[in-house]
């Protein structure tokens, strides 16, 4: 067994670039990520390391193979209790705690020769790429960005010394909690939401690049007093988003709600579930999965996040229409279920559909 720094542009990088794909190409639920959206990031040109640090490191098993890896990350922007924060992000690793532990060992000793206070993971780079570990909900069939790992890896934390920092929750929503979900927001009479003068607007593809300062600044408000924080530009956020340019539906997501002035109220980004036609893509099958226990049928709507700016939360008046107005568009789009997705813990719309089927966690060592 051995640990090593691993830098970009080497043979080693590229095992490190590929290895997801050989520990999980056999496992029917993975949906597969671009390798080559990771390359960048690690770039040093890239933007995030005008103000941040990161080291990639990698455990050979006693054959020599690649058989885990991470990146420990330092970003300066976290807005956290006990700052600096570390963390550990992009971990993968074979079904072995030793080489996992040797792994841990390298990136926190990293991190803690950067100063960092405490360590949080899984989290690439900040809370605006992808964190946490899947901890409950195995059993269901993973929807596009979704938190998804084998479950010996938040067990593998666990026993190192990590120890829970905060859950997150999804839903899988069939067509009768959809339309429970509809008929508690229509208890909300339609002329007051006319009168308050809120209105929706469904972004379009044409419109894409026009709506992007104003969802930027929604979520920057919106999510200003959320754990771990941390501001980006909108250069930084165009970068993040321009992915989601192919997942648009027209006339159904995602969606912005506006108040009688013409101010920006909310901001509602769903889109459609691609995580079989992702997996097609790389040429591995759709899951043959037990019908009984997967309630997979077709178009699935992903209720990612319901952002409200601090003026309107209390008002109640964005999230109905959201639900009066749009729901029924999604409907007639053929989305007859959908994930109430990664609702922070805490009292959801959601808990009225049932209990949760999926829950995460993001995790710390100090």
């Amino acid at each position: 067994m051995s640990v090593e720094q691993i830098a970009p542009g080497t043979e080693a990088f590229e095992a490190f670039l590929g290895l997801p794909a050989t520990l999980h190409a056999a496992d029917p639920r993975w949906i597969p990520s671009d390798p080559e959206s990771l390359r960048h990031k690690l770039s040093p040109d890239h933007a995030f390391f005008a103000y941040g640090k990161a080291q990639a490191f990698g455990v050979r098993d006693a054959e020599g193979a690649l058989a885990g890896r991470c990146v420990a990350i330092l970003n300066a922007r976290i807005q956290a209790p006990n700052t600096p924060v570390g963390m550990v992000g992009y971990f993968e690793c074979t079904e072995d705690y030793a080489l996992a532990a040797a792994l841990l060992d390298a990136a926190v000793a990293w991190l803690r020769e950067q100063g960092a206070a405490t360590v949080w993971g899984p989290m690439n780079f900040s809370v605006w790429d992808d964190y946490r570990f899947m901890t409950e909900g195995f059993d269901t069939i993973p929807y596009l960005g979704e938190p998804y790992n084998p479950a010996y890896y938040p067990a593998f934390f666990e026993r190192y010394g990590f120890e829970k920092l905060a859950r997150w929750r999804s839903w899988d929503l069939l067509d009768p909690h959809l339309k429970a979900i509809h008929a508690a927001a229509t208890a909300v009479p339609r002329a007051a939401l006319d009168q308050a003068g809120f209105t929706i607007r469904l972004v379009s593809a044409e419109d894409f690049d026009e709506v992007l300062p104003i969802t930027h600044a929604i979520l920057m408000e919106g999510f200003s007093e959320n754990l771990g924080f941390s501001p980006i530009s909108l250069e930084e956020y165009r970068e993040l988003v321009e992915p989601l340019r192919p997942l648009i539906v027209p006339g159904a997501c995602p969606i912005l709600v506006f108040d009688a002035a013409g101010e920006p109220a909310a901001y509602g980004y769903t889109y459609p579930d691609l995580g079989p036609q992702v997996r097609a893509a790389a040429g591995l099958p759709t899951p043959a999965l037990d019908a009984a226990t997967n309630p997979y049928r077709g178009p699935r709507l992903i209720m990612h996040t319901m952002t409200v700016r601090k003026p309107y939360r209390k008002m109640g008046v964005p999230q109905a229409l959201m639900a009066v107005d749009y729901m029924p568009t999604a409907f007639e789009n053929g989305f007859a279920q959908a994930i109430g997705a990664v609702a922070k813990e805490g009292r959801t719309g959601y808990d009225r559909t049932g209990e949760h089927s999926r829950a995460y966690h993001l995790y710390e060592l100090r």
